[in-house]
């Protein structure tokens, strides 16, 4: 199901393995990027979570886990690379 963002703009998807997704973005017109997160759901419960009133949010990630998230992506993208026909970009992630 696709994820609405009402409060993000200028989303990247960094990954996406199509039960676990993160994304770097702004969020609330912030101005600092964020990263966000969601489970994005089974046959049981396709909305995933977060969500909102029947709608797939993202769940912003607190700043002190930042790191320790994209240090676990990385591994994980080093096990598994990701092929997208998306843009590609400099850093590696697809703009959705």
């Amino acid at each position: 199901m696709e994820v609405k963002p009402e409060r993000w703009s200028e989303i990247w998807v960094l990954f996406d393995d199509g039960k676990y997704s993160v994304i770097s973005g702004v969020y609330d017109q912030g101005g600092r990027r964020k990263l966000g997160e969601r489970w994005n759901g089974e046959s049981d419960s396709p909305l995933g979570f977060p969500n909102v009133s029947g709608h797939p949010v993202w769940h912003v990630v607190p700043r002190f886990l930042e790191v320790s998230i994209l240090h676990g992506l990385l591994d994980e993208l080093s096990k598994t690379p990701v092929n997208k026909s998306e843009t590609i970009l400099p850093t590696g992630c697809w703009k959705n």
